[in-house]
């Protein structure tokens, strides 16, 4: 209540130099000054104080965090004769509001006091819509960099000031006639459009300079790499899927997510040969450790080799467990929380870890100090596949990565999205180009049953549920083939499913003897029935209706 009565204290004396009698001797009051005089004299009425409150009074104006401008200086300044020319009292009015906007962020989900600026800003800007032709003609001038850095304009006019201005008449300064289009006015822009315009511009030549940054360090990369290291020791990191994929995903979010900046040839050189000593690989497994919600020191002692590779453990440990807890509840057909879907067979998270082999005796290594252990102790081809892990335990804890980045790096997701891997076509031996622009527009040749996973022919070629099949029994000994009924499809994609074991006399199902099957063991534990072999339909209506 002090700061209100003090600050509408100060708001209402700020009008009184504004006065007539105020006006000092010997200043020409020409027709500039006195529409600048005319519209500060309205910006200080006392019936639009519920705004402009903030802008007049000192106390009010610092008690904001960052504290705002007033218009008292812009007062005084023209007061005094020193503001003469209409363009100058305009950007630094808009300077004024510009402060506010960059402090207090957009009125549309800014602060109240961003809300306040706005209506200023509205105000001032019908103020100049009432003045004269070449009054407001000068007013209207826009310098984005005045209005939001505070300082003088080049000077761009002619020795009368007033390069551009249109007489009354039509008529420019120097007496020629101007067409009827040239006369016609376009809409101002306002100082919320100025400042997004120059925030916008100074991003992209942030962006720029730190291009050129990563630019340079890539160059330097190269240079060393190319001369510390020999071409083979790489080899397994340049031609590993999992490097691939880490490398592609830390180019376009690593930077967001704190890794710093991302160089191709150190990254694969950390990965191949130095992971312990690589601070720049310590730093990036410790951003996506966070990214993932993994425990982690916080601060630079996270980033510490043994912090590192404890933590790597743990995640390791926690994916196993995860992935033996889905596939248990799938197979006892129980529900499989959202939370442990990515660890079902098939899928993205079980597919990674799985390829890092024993999960437990790699957690073992990375625990272990000595010679030959943590990073070093692993292989790269594991190196690379925890890489790739973390990267889409980060994906999963953050669902909403790719709009965030975009929105930090000024961009939106579909241009992220047009930086992914292009493939250019699989040749006769089954090897598969990838094009990867963000990878210094590399091209990988990438062969493998992994790469392309089961196609939808090969999932179509397995079975139905409600189908019947063969399934391979041991009982007393003896090994023989046994009618089976395909109950359901599991989740995951590569063809999974579990089947119901029909007792010896082939007419009774076996409730108790359920069975879980892939697509690649048949032939093997399982096996399509015969052609020609009964169907029994009437058995199999009954097998449906009593599987699960």
């Amino acid at each position: 209540a002090q700061l209100d009565s003090i600050a509408d204290a100060e708001a209402r004396a700020a009008a009184a130099p504004l006065k007539i009698a105020a006006r000092p001797e010997g200043v020409d009051w020409d027709e500039n000054r006195l529409a600048m005089l005319k519209m500060l004299t309205e910006l200080f009425q006392p019936r639009h104080l519920p705004f402009t409150r903030p802008f007049l009074s000192p106390t009010e104006a610092g008690a904001f965090s960052p504290p705002v401008l007033t218009l008292l200086p812009l007062r005084d300044l023209v007061v005094a004769g020193v503001v003469a020319d209409p363009s100058e009292f305009s950007w630094r009015l808009r300077h004024v509001v510009a402060v506010c906007y960059l402090g207090h962020g957009n009125p549309l989900h800014g602060s109240p006091v961003a809300k306040k600026a706005e209506k200023l800003d509205a105000l001032f800007e019908q103020q100049v819509l009432m003045l004269p032709r070449r009054v407001r003609a000068r007013a209207c001038l826009v310098n984005a960099e005045s209005i939001v850095n505070g300082v003088p304009p080049r000077d761009e006019t002619g020795g009368d000031g007033r390069a551009g201005s249109v007489e009354e008449d039509g008529c420019d300064g120097e007496g020629r006639r101007r067409s009827s289009r040239a006369r016609i006015e376009t809409q101002a822009l306002s100082t919320i459009q100025i400042v997004e315009a120059e925030k916008s511009r100074q991003r992209s030549v942030a962006e720029s300079e730190k291009r050129a940054e990563r630019d340079r360090q890539r160059v330097e990369a190269e240079a060393w790499a190319g001369s510390a290291f020999a071409p083979e020791a790489l080899a397994p990191i340049r031609t590993s899927p999992d490097a691939v994929s880490a490398c592609h995903f830390l180019s376009a979010y690593g930077e967001y997510l704190g890794a710093g900046p991302f160089s191709l040839p150190e990254t694969e050189i950390a990965l191949g040969c130095v992971p312990r000593t690589s601070s720049g690989l310590r730093r990036t497994f410790a951003a996506l450790l966070r990214a993932a919600r993994l425990p982690l020191p916080s601060g630079a002692s996270g980033e510490r080799a043994s912090s590192v590779e404890l933590a790597l453990a743990v995640a390791l440990c926690r994916w196993d467990q995860a992935c033996v807890r889905a596939r248990e509840l799938d197979e006892s057909g129980l529900g499989v929380p959202e939370a442990l879907e990515p660890y079902l067979e098939g899928e993205e998270m079980c597919d990674v870890v799985a390829g890092l082999g024993d999960t437990r005796e790699l957690a073992a290594v990375l625990r272990r100090k000595g010679g030959e252990a943590g990073l070093d102790g692993a292989t790269p081809l594991q190196r690379a596949g925890l890489a790739h892990a973390l990267c889409h335990a980060a994906l999963l804890e953050n669902r909403s990565l790719v709009a965030h980045a975009a929105a930090a790096d000024n961009a939106t997701p579909a241009a992220l999205a047009a930086g992914r891997a292009t493939v250019l076509g699989t040749d006769g031996d089954q090897t598969t180009y990838f094009y990867f622009e963000h990878l210094e527009a590399r091209v990988y040749a990438l062969k493998g049953e992994g790469i392309r996973g089961w196609t939808e022919a090969e999932l179509a070629a397995a079975v139905t549920p409600g189908e019947l099949i063969e399934v391979e029994v041991e009982e007393g000994g003896a090994i023989e083939w046994r009618k089976a009924l395909v109950s359901r499809m599991l989740r995951g994609g590569r063809g999974r499913f579990a089947a119901i074991v029909f007792l010896k006399d082939g007419k009774t199902l076996d409730e108790e003897f359920v069975e879980i099957f892939s697509l690649h063991q048949c032939g093997k534990e399982w096996r399509k029935r015969q052609k020609g072999a009964p169907k029994a339909k009437k058995q199999v209506k009954q097998a449906k209706a009593a599987a699960p």
